[in-house]
């Protein structure tokens, strides 16, 4: 009796463990669904450029120097937000389950990287999206006259991503 039971309990371990392994990463053929850079690209413009390191979505931008010289450290801090805090980033977020999570990184206009911001595809909830995109449209409208706009969105993107800021801390 004790064998009989050790064998059937092998025998669903084994077939959890194969239904596992086949239901994970992809599609039938085993790859990964992923979006195309070059679409992500063209939606955020032509300072922009979109690449895939394995399942996860960079978003490289470069920042305005006017708004480095006017904004300050507030403005390069923020820069990464803008990016991740879209409409189009939930939207790739929700349709391509495979993608692990997107890094946004912003530099200046030699090159140099100013700040990046991971977002994990499970990070935020569909009120903390709400939220989000409600903080960086408020940012990206007013955020010149009211600053305090800006810093709210740093600091929420500081709640719920991994950061790092190279220059103007």
């Amino acid at each position: 009796m004790d064998r009989l039971f050790a064998a059937r309990q092998a025998s669903l371990l084994l077939a959890f463990v194969l239904a596992a392994a086949t239901s994970c990463g992809g599609n039938e053929t085993g790859e990964w669904q992923l979006p195309d850079p070059q679409t992500v690209t063209e939606w955020f413009g032509e300072d922009t450029e979109a690449s895939l390191d394995g399942n996860v979505l960079e978003i490289r931008g470069e920042m305005d120097p006017d708004h480095i010289r006017r904004g300050g450290t507030l403005w390069i801090r923020s820069g990464p937000y803008f990016y991740l805090f879209n409409v189009h980033v939930e939207q790739l977020l929700r349709d391509y389950p495979d993608l692990a999570a997107i890094r946004a990184r912003t530099f200046d206009a030699r090159g140099n990287e100013l700040a990046r911001a991971l977002l994990h595809r499970s990070e935020l909830s569909e009120i903390r999206w709400n939220e989000a995109l409600a903080r960086a449209s408020l940012a990206q409208a007013e955020g010149t006259e009211n600053p305090r706009l800006v810093e709210r969105l740093v600091q929420f993107g500081e709640d719920h991503t991994e950061f790092d800021y190279r220059r103007g801390e």
